[in-house]
Formats: structure tokens, C-alpha cells, sequence
């Protein structure tokens, strides 16, 4: 009596253990989506994540929806034109200017023939053409100078926050963007063409893959670095509009952040697009696999019946 009492007693014991390893089996995510909706709960209950995300949907906000606190009116257009805007004749003085300092330009290189250094009476030409020339930079130099300082000057007059800088801030952001992709679009070509040449032993989908690796580097590369040219340029702008107090420093992080937002979203997608790829091609390629094996199976079973007959 006792003994069967204890057999129960460690057949109820295996029994618990074997129950509570199906409650962990069934505890665990069945399929890729409930991986990804667990992975995204435990992400999202961190306060860094939080964060971040508020601070991605800000910076898309500022950078897609956020208009111009100041209002320009026909008044301050009008003087901002008449700060900016060149005059007839100004205009023609720098292009003399320019046409200027190209016509020197182009006499001393013609007369920097061969071994010029070592030959007096050349020499003697070419620094009198040299100082010509240095005369003529100093004159166009002057004139952008000026040029640049009546900018500024209307720049100050609208401010950051007006349409002016509003504009000025998203089209430097695109240039430096589209400047991002372009240098990751040659490096992915070029890549590619290298791989096809020395990987000739090596399968399509081999080459493939290595590709699509390295234009994701490219990319990733090429948009941060964007992204660092694009905050150069906003520290320009901060001077360009001569508003180094809060409100400047304030337009400052917010467009650095729509920036990185945007950056940040483009990669995202573009990683998150090539996952998916990848997976439903994993997902066919097993399919196919299980397929042909039970095809396979399937005539090697018809094959031994017949042996067997």
C-alpha cells in the first residue's frame, strides 16, 4: 500500500513537471508576430523608449506641420526686398567684377610657361599678373561681403521663425538628404559591379545578399553623414539670421530634431522593408524546400510498394 503510494506520489511529481513544461511551451509565442508584439510590449515599457518615440513624433511634427510663427506682411515683404534684393547696377558691378577677375585670371595662367621660376623675365610677368590678379579677388571678395551682409541683415529683419527661415531650414535639410542618397546610390552601383566581377564562383543569391548588406551601410552612412552637414549649415543659419538668444537656439534643436526624425524614419522603413523581404523569401524558400521533400518522400514510398509487389 505504502509503495504504491509512493510510485503515485512520483508519478503525480513527473506529471507536475511535465505540466508546467507545456504551460512554458504554450507560453511561448507561436508564430513571428506574436515575437515582434512581445518584443514591442517590453520595448514600450521602458521610459527611454518612451522618449524617444515622443521626441521622433515631435520632430516630424515640426519638420511636416509646424507653419511660421511670424507672419509676414506686405510691409515687411516690401522691406526685406529692399534689404535683399540687388539694385540694376549693382548687379552689373559684381558681374564686371567677375568678368574682371576671370580676364586675369586667364593672363597669368598664360603666362606661366614652362620653368617660369627659373627664368627672370617670366618671373617678373607673372607676379605683376599675380598682383593684378590678387587686387581683382579683393575687389569681388569686398563686394560679396557686401552682398552677404545685406542678406544678413534682412535675414535678422524677418527672423528664424518666419517663412524665410522656415524655407531656407527644410530646403538646406533636403539638399543635404537628397546629397546623402545620391553618395549612397554610386557607392551601392559601384559595389555591385565590383562583387559581379570577383565573385564568380559564388551564387546569384550569395552576391544578392552581400549587396543588399552593403547598401544598407551606404545608406546608413550616407544619410548620417547628410545629417551632420545639415547641422552645420543650421549653425550658419544662426549667425546668417544674427538670433543667437533662445528663441534661436530653440529653432536650433527643433530642426535638428526634425532631421534626425527624418533620417531615422527613412532608415527604419528601409531596414524594415528589407526584413520583411527577406522573411517572406525565407518563407517561400522553406515552403518550396518542404514541398519537394515531400515530393520527394512521396515517390520513394510509391517505389518501394512497387519493390514490394
Amino acid at each position: 500500500m505504502h509503495q504504491r503510494r509512493g510510485r503515485t506520489d512520483d508519478d503525480a511529481g513527473a506529471n507536475g513537471d511535465g505540466d508546467e513544461r507545456v504551460q512554458l511551451l504554450r507560453g511561448r509565442p507561436a508564430n513571428g508576430s506574436e515575437v515582434i508584439s512581445t518584443l514591442a510590449k517590453r520595448a514600450w515599457s521602458s521610459p527611454r523608449v518612451k522618449t524617444g518615440v515622443g521626441l521622433w513624433i515631435v520632430g516630424l511634427a515640426f519638420m511636416t506641420l509646424m507653419p511660421a510663427l511670424v507672419v509676414i506682411t506686405p510691409e515687411m515683404r516690401s522691406t526685406y526686398e529692399s534689404i535683399a534684393v540687388l539694385t540694376t547696377e549693382e548687379i552689373f558691378t559684381y558681374d564686371d567684377a567677375l568678368a574682371d577677375l576671370a580676364a586675369a585670371e586667364d593672363v597669368l595662367y598664360s603666362s606661366q610657361v614652362w620653368f617660369w621660376r627659373w627664368r627672370p623675365e617670366h618671373k617678373v610677368i607673372v607676379d605683376q599678373n599675380q598682383a593684378i590678379v590678387s587686387a581683382k579677388q579683393e575687389i569681388v571678395a569686398g563686394l560679396t561681403a557686401q552682398r552677404v551682409a545685406r542678406q544678413n541683415k534682412a535675414n535678422a529683419y524677418v527672423g528664424l521663425w518666419s517663412e524665410y527661415g522656415m524655407s531656407e531650414m527644410k530646403a538646406k535639410f533636403w539638399s543635404s538628404f537628397e546629397s546623402g542618397k545620391v553618395f549612397a546610390q554610386r557607392q551601392s552601383f559601384w559595389q555591385m559591379f565590383h562583387l559581379m566581377l570577383t565573385s564568380r564562383e559564388e551564387y546569384f543569391l550569395s552576391i544578392f545578399v552581400k549587396w543588399v548588406g552593403l547598401a544598407l551601410i551606404n545608406f546608413t552612412l550616407g544619410l548620417i553623414g547628410a545629417l551632420f552637414y545639415y547641422t552645420y549649415a543650421l549653425f550658419g543659419m544662426l549667425f546668417s539670421y544674427e538670433s543667437l538668444s533662445l528663441g534661436g537656439v530653440t529653432f536650433f534643436i527643433l530642426s535638428f530634431l526634425g532631421g534626425a526624425s527624418i533620417v531615422a524614419t527613412y532608415l527604419i522603413g528601409l531596414y524594415g522593408i528589407t526584413a520583411g523581404g527577406f522573411y517572406v523569401a525565407g518563407r517561400v524558400l522553406v515552403r518550396g524546400a518542404a514541398l519537394q521533400y515531400e515530393r520527394e518522400e512521396r515517390q520513394r514510398r510509391l517505389l518501394r510498394e512497387r519493390g514490394q509487389m
